[in-house]
């Protein structure tokens, strides 16, 4: 299987271990709009969602879900790199992530994390606003979801 870095993409955020599990946000440098973060268990299994597409103008915090069997569902964010930083808003817990925790790249900074068992993702807060997550069918099923959508705005 080959990975985000055997297709040339490059890393945005320092590798993370936690629970078993290591990971990091990657861009591609042709399309910077493009940012997934793969994820790898111990036993060796890999997962990767993330978000495509154009980033709008003054496009803010955005951010998206992803979960596959096996892994805990994972939060990716991607926001302005000027933006002071984030708070992740979870059913658990408020992780706040200050700019000099994370890299610029490409006029945007990055961050992802997994979420704990039980604990469900509410939304995402940065440079004065704050995007509600709304979960989607989907999320659980082995695809990623994305957001915040035009009705979270």
């Amino acid at each position: 299987m080959t990975s985000l870095a055997d297709e040339g993409w490059t890393p945005v955020t320092a590798e993370r271990t936690d629970g078993g599990y290591t990971w990091r946000v990657w861009c591609h440098p042709d399309q910077p709009d493009w940012t997934y973060v793969e994820a790898r268990s111990e036993a060796g299994r890999v997962f990767s969602g993330g978000i495509g597409g154009r980033r709008e103008p003054n496009e803010g915090v955005r951010f998206w879900v992803g979960k596959d069997d096996g892994f805990p569902t994972f939060v990716g964010v991607r926001f302005p790199a000027e933006f002071s930083g984030i708070e992740i808003e979870t059913t658990r817990r408020v992780v706040t992530v200050g700019a000099d925790q994370t890299e610029a790249h490409f006029g945007m900074r990055y961050y992802a994390m997994p979420l704990e068992e039980d604990e469900e993702l509410c939304g995402v807060a940065g440079g004065g606003e704050r995007r509600r997550y709304t979960p989607a069918p989907a999320i659980g099923t082995g695809e990623t979801g994305f957001y915040p959508s035009e009705g979270d705005r």
